[in-house]
C-alpha cells in the first residue's frame, strides 16, 4: 500500500532564476527521463543521438582541428624524445544528466525572441520554475496517491499569478478523481497542500477547503514539574470540522474577499457592518492610546512608551473586516468555534449598530414589543449558548441607535459641522437652521438625519465620503474630537490597555 503512494515537493521559491540556470540540470533530466517514459534503452538511444549529432559538428568545425594542431605542436615538441604523443579534442560521451545540465530555460512573452530568464520578472520566471517541477504530476497515472507538497507558492507572485496557479492546482486535482478506465490500474489520484500566508490565495480556495494553522497557548497539566506554566503548540484549525452549514460555507466563500481573509491569518480580528466604521476605527484608537497614555500618571515615560506602543502594535497587527450588512454570525463560526478547543482567533470585537426594528422577542409583552430585536443579544446569545465560546474570546458593542448619533456630541459638534461644509459649501445655515438651534439633547439624532437614507430633497451625505473625511481631518492631533464611549471601550478591550485605564 505505502508503494502506492508518492510525493512531490515543490519548496519555497526564493531564487528562482538562479535555480533554473544553475548547472545541476537535475530538474530538467527527471523531466527528459519522465518524457523518455524511464525506459533505459530509450535513454541509452536518446544520449547516443546527441553524442553522434557532436561527432558531425567536431568535423564540420575547422576551428577544432586547427586547436588541435596548436596543442599537438608542443605537445610532439616535448615528447618525442622519449615516447611520441598526440592528442584529438572530443566532446565527453554524454549521460542524460549532463545533456540536461548543458540546457539552458529560456522564456518572454508569446509570440517574441526567447530570451535568458533573468531577463523575465521574478514572478514568471517562478512559474516557469513551478512548470518544470508540475511535469512530475504527469507519473500521477502510476501511483494510487500522487501528494504535490507546495509550499509558499505566492513568492514573489502578484496576485493575478497566484489565481491562476491555485485554479490549476484544482483543475489538476479534479481532473484526476475520475480515476482509470481500467479498475485494474493504480487510481491516479492527485492531493495538493499548500502552505500559504497569502490573503490571496486564501480568499480563492473554497472555505471548506482551509486549515489554519497557529500557535496554541496551554497550561502545563498537574503532576508535571512545571506544573502552572504556559506552553505554546501548535493548534490545527480544520475549517471543514466547523459544522458549517452550506450557506454559511457558500456565504464565506462568496464574501471572504483578499481583505476579509486576513483575519484567517492573526489573532486579533475587528468585525464592522460597513465601510464608515472601518475608516474611522484607526484614528479613534490612536486617540484612545494617546488618552490612556495621559491617564498613566503612576507610571514613569519609559513605562507609559511601552505600554500605549504594545498596544499600538496590536492594534495595526489587527485586520478591520466589513461584513457588509449585519450577518457577523458565519464570520463569529469560522473565527472563533474551533474544533478540541483551538480556535482561528482569540479576540474578536464586534462592533454594531442596534437598529431596533418591529419584530418583537415576546408577542405577549408589549414592553418587548416597543424595545424590538437587539443584535447585540441575539449575538450573546449565539456566541454563548450555541458556539459555548468563553467571554475571554469576544466583545460585543454597539452604538444605540447607530454610529453617527454617537459620533456627535458638544466637543465634536465644531469638527463635524467643519467636516459637513467641506462637502457641503454654502450651507453653514443649513446646519445652523437644522442641529445649531435646536435643543443639545435633539442634536445627535439631527446629526444622523442629514445622511442617507433620512435626508430629504436629494441633501443627503454619503456616509463613506464623510467618515473619509473626518478621519483624514483626525489625523491632526491638535483637532478636538471625542471617540464615542463604545468604540472607546471596544478598542480599550482589543488592544488589552482594559486593566491599565485610570479614571
Amino acid at each position: 500500500m505505502r508503494r502506492g503512494i508518492r510525493h512531490v515537493y515543490l519548496p519555497p521559491l526564493r531564487d528562482a532564476q538562479q535555480e533554473l540556470a544553475s548547472g545541476s540540470g537535475q530538474s530538467l533530466r527527471l523531466i527528459l527521463a519522465a518524457t523518455l517514459g524511464g525506459d533505459p534503452e530509450k535513454i541509452e538511444k536518446f544520449e547516443i543521438d546527441y553524442l553522434q549529432s557532436l561527432r558531425e559538428f567536431e568535423k564540420q568545425q575547422d576551428a577544432i582541428a586547427d586547436a588541435e594542431k596548436r596543442i599537438n605542436r608542443p605537445l610532439q615538441q616535448l615528447t618525442e624524445g622519449a615516447r611520441a604523443q598526440g592528442m584529438k579534442l572530443r566532446f565527453a560521451e554524454p549521460k542524460l544528466e549532463a545533456i540536461a545540465r548543458a540546457l539552458r530555460a529560456r522564456m518572454s512573452d508569446a509570440g517574441m525572441a526567447p530570451e535568458d530568464v533573468a531577463r523575465s520578472g521574478l514572478g514568471y520566471a517562478n512559474l516557469l520554475y513551478i512548470a518544470t517541477v508540475l511535469t512530475e504530476l504527469e507519473a500521477a497515472k502510476e501511483a494510487d496517491l500522487t501528494l504535490l507538497l507546495v509550499e509558499e507558492p505566492e513568492a514573489h507572485l502578484h496576485p493575478q499569478l497566484q489565481t491562476l496557479l491555485l485554479r490549476l492546482l484544482y483543475d489538476r486535482a479534479y481532473a484526476s478523481a475520475k480515476g482509470p478506465e481500467d479498475p485494474g490500474q493504480p487510481s491516479g489520484r492527485i492531493q495538493v497542500v499548500i502552505t500559504t500566508h497569502s490573503p490571496v490565495l486564501a480568499s480563492v480556495a473554497p472555505v471548506d477547503d482551509l486549515v489554519i494553522l497557529r500557535v496554541h497557548e496551554t497550561e502545563v497539566a498537574a503532576g508535571s514539574a512545571d506544573t502552572g506554566t504556559r506552553r505554546r503548540e501548535t493548534a490545527i484549525v480544520p475549517v471543514s470540522r466547523l459544522g458549517l452549514s452550506s450557506s454559511e460555507s457558500a456565504k464565506l466563500s462568496r464574501y471572504l474577499d483578499v481583505t476579509k481573509s486576513t483575519m484567517l491569518f492573526g489573532d486579533r480580528v475587528i468585525l464592522v457592518e460597513g465601510i464608515a466604521e472601518a475608516l474611522l476605527l484607526p484614528p479613534f484608537a490612536g486617540r484612545v492610546v494617546d488618552d490612556l497614555g495621559q491617564r498613566l500618571v503612576d507610571l514613569d515615560e519609559a513605562q507609559v512608551t511601552s505600554l500605549t506602543s504594545a498596544a499600538t502594535s496590536r492594534f495595526r497587527g489587527t485586520p478591520i473586516v466589513t461584513v457588509d450588512g449585519v450577518d457577523f454570525k458565519p464570520f463569529l463560526k469560522i473565527l472563533l468555534a474551533g474544533p478540541d478547543g483551538h480556535r482561528v482567533a482569540d479576540k474578536v470585537l464586534v462592533i454594531t449598530d442596534q437598529d431596533p426594528t418591529r419584530r418583537p422577542r415576546d408577542e405577549d409583552d408589549p414592553e418587548e414589543t416597543r424595545t424590538g430585536y437587539n443584535r447585540k443579544e441575539s449575538l450573546l446569545r449565539y456566541l454563548k449558548t450555541d458556539l459555548k465560546v468563553p467571554d475571554r474570546h469576544f466583545k460585543i458593542v454597539e452604538a444605540v441607535p447607530t454610529l453617527e448619533p454617537q459620533l456627535f456630541s458638544e466637543t465634536n459638534a465644531p469638527l463635524l459641522r467643519e467636516i459637513f461644509l467641506g462637502i457641503r459649501k454654502q450651507s453653514g445655515k443649513v446646519w445652523d437652521d437644522t442641529i445649531t438651534s435646536l435643543p443639545p439633547d435633539e442634536r445627535p439624532e439631527e446629526f444622523n438625519k442629514l445622511f442617507a437614507p433620512y435626508a430629504k430633497g436629494g441633501k443627503n451625505l454619503a456616509k463613506g465620503e464623510y467618515s473619509y473625511r473626518l478621519s483624514a481631518r483626525l489625523a491632526d492631533p491638535s483637532a478636538r474630537f471625542e471617540v464615542p464611549p463604545y468604540l472607546s471601550e471596544g478598542l480599550i478591550w482589543l488592544m488589552d490597555i482594559d486593566g491599565q485605564v485610570r479614571v
